[in-house]
This record gives C-alpha cells, sequence and structure tokens, in this order.
C-alpha cells in the first residue's frame, strides 16, 4: 500500500490531518474529527487513520443511492453504502471496507505464501525427476554397452568355434579326398592288371584247345605259364580286398 503524505486539516488547515472521513473524502484532525460526529448530518461517517487509506484504490459508489460503498457485507459477501446497510443488510454481519481488504489482503498474502511454498515443492520434485530420469538414462546406457559387448564376446566365441569346425571339415575333406585319389589309382591299376591277366589267360586257355592233352600242372610249360598267371589273378584278388578295405 502506498503511503499518504501527512496532510493538515482541511477544516481548520492548522493541525495535521491524521483521520480521514471517507464519506466526505477529506482529512480531518482529531478535534474536527469530533465536531464533525457531532453534526447530526454526519453522526454516521465513517473515519479511518490516513495510513490505512490508499489513494490509488478506486472509490465505488452504489449505484442506488449514490454513496460510497463504505461497508462489507458478509453475510452476503458484497459491498454496501451506508443507506443499503440498515435498510437491506440489517442484523447482518459487517465490516468496513478498508478492514476487509486489509484482511483479505492479509489472507492472500497467505494463500501467496502456501502457493510459492508448493512451487518451490513442485519444481524440487521437477528436479529430482530429471536427476532421476538422468541416472535411469545413463544405467539403461551402460547396460546397453555392456549387452553390446557381452554379445561380442559371444559372437567372436561362437564364430572361432565355427571357423575351427569349418577347418576341420576342410582337413577331414582333404584327407578323404587324398584317399579316394589313392584309392582310385589303386583300382585303375588293379583294373589294367586284371585286364592283362585275364587277357593272358583267354589267349592260353583258347591256345590249348578243347582236346588238349596237357594237364594244367606247373609241371609242363605251358601249364607252369597258366598256372603262373592263374596263381597272380589270386594274388591280385586278395590284395584287392585288402586295399579296399583300407581305403573304405
Amino acid at each position: 500500500m502506498a503511503q499518504v503524505p501527512l496532510q493538515k486539516c482541511e477544516i481548520c488547515e492548522i493541525n495535521d490531518g491524521r483521520r480521514y472521513c471517507i464519506d466526505c473524502e477529506q482529512n480531518f484532525c482529531k478535534t474536527c474529527e469530533e465536531f464533525h460526529l457531532k453534526s447530526k448530518s454526519c453522526r454516521d461517517h465513517v473515519f479511518q487513520d490516513l495510513g490505512q487509506i490508499n489513494p490509488e484504490e478506486k472509490k465505488l459508489t452504489c449505484k442506488e443511492h449514490n454513496k460510497n460503498m463504505t461497508y462489507y457485507c458478509t453475510t452476503c459477501s458484497m459491498l454496501v453504502c451506508k443507506i443499503c446497510l440498515p435498510k437491506r443488510h440489517n442484523k447482518h454481519d459487517f465490516s468496513l471496507t478498508s478492514e476487509e481488504a486489509f484482511k483479505f489482503k492479509t489472507d492472500l498474502k497467505d494463500d501467496i505464501e502456501q502457493m510459492k511454498n508448493v512451487v518451490r515443492s513442485i519444481a524440487q520434485q521437477r528436479a529430482n525427476l530429471d536427476e532421476k530420469t538422468k541416472k535411469y538414462l545413463i544405467m539403461n546406457q551402460n547396460l546397453v554397452q555392456e549387452m553390446n559387448e557381452k554379445g561380442n564376446e559371444l559372437k567372436n566365441a561362437i564364430d572361432k568355434i565355427v571357423c575351427d569346425k569349418v577347418a576341420d571339415v576342410k582337413t577331414e575333406e582333404q584327407v578323404n579326398l587324398q584317399k579316394k585319389t589313392e584309392g582310385e589309382r589303386f583300382l585303375k591299376d588293379a583294373q589294367d592288371r586284371g585286364e592283362s591277366v585275364l587277357l593272358k589267360l583267354s589267349n592260353a586257355v583258347e591256345k590249348q584247345g578243347r582236346h588238349d592233352a596237357i594237364k594244367f600242372t606247373p609241371s609242363t610249360t605251358r601249364g607252369h605259364t597258366i598256372y603262373a598267371e592263374h596263381r597272380n589273378v589270386r594274388h591280385g584278388i586278395s590284395f584287392f580286398n585288402f586295399r579296399r578295405r583300407i581305403v573304405e
């Protein structure tokens, strides 16, 4: 509230005007106030200390009686003039407008202070929430990084196992291919030898004829040749069977 500068009494113009008549809107000294209230037409006027008057406040007047709204009816929660009060608000609780305004401002200050505390509490809660959010994000970031690192370790381990298995398969493949090559070479040699022996045996049998009296024994030259080739064939068959088991 703005301070009202101390002025002279507007009636005697000698003493300091420390009192203010709300109805007349004039400053009074204490002596002039007493004479003023003794007048029959002014006995109901309301005075206040000049320090409680705010010159910046806009005066509200009753539209019906054209008087200042001097009183506040607490029962009806409305401003009234000094004529409305006894006529329409008789036996109602009331107070001076300035007193009600002062009380309202005091209550409002308390409400403002409480609201400030609420706002500060909300701001603190928001700060705490932001801090928790930052910690949560950092924790998640560390967790993701740890999972990626663990995943890379597992991936590398799996890749190594796969590479080792592939290497083993390739090595086994080379060994088997080498065996296959050796087996094919052996089979080819055995086939060539078998075909050669078979050809020789066929030729020998054909030359001997059906009625040849020469016995198929090692005692004769021709019999010895046939017998030798026959022995070579049996030996070759036995060796082939042995090598085949090795190859397989």
